[in-house]
């Protein structure tokens, strides 16, 4: 039997600002093993007020030990 859904709220998975994954709270609980994967999703070169610049663009998939994906979290990185 699976903890309910509120199991998982009590270890923290709460979806709050743009870097915080956002959690699908019905398709996790606490006893869940997650597995986390990164990948880059872009390149891009610009140029901004300091100068030369490369943002990447990251795109993590987190998922169950069923292999169903239960999050998404995406992040920008700025290199001068």
């Amino acid at each position: 039997m699976r903890p309910s859904k509120s199991a998982a709220w009590a270890v923290g998975l709460r979806p709050s600002g743009s870097s915080v994954p956002n959690w699908k709270s019905d398709s996790i609980c606490a006893a869940d093993t997650i597995t986390a994967r990164t990948k880059v999703a872009g390149f891009q070169e610009t140029t901004g007020s300091l100068g030369l610049m490369l943002i990447t663009k990251r795109e993590t998939t987190y998922t169950n030990q069923d292999g169903k994906i239960v999050a998404k979290m995406y992040g920008t990185l700025i290199q001068y």
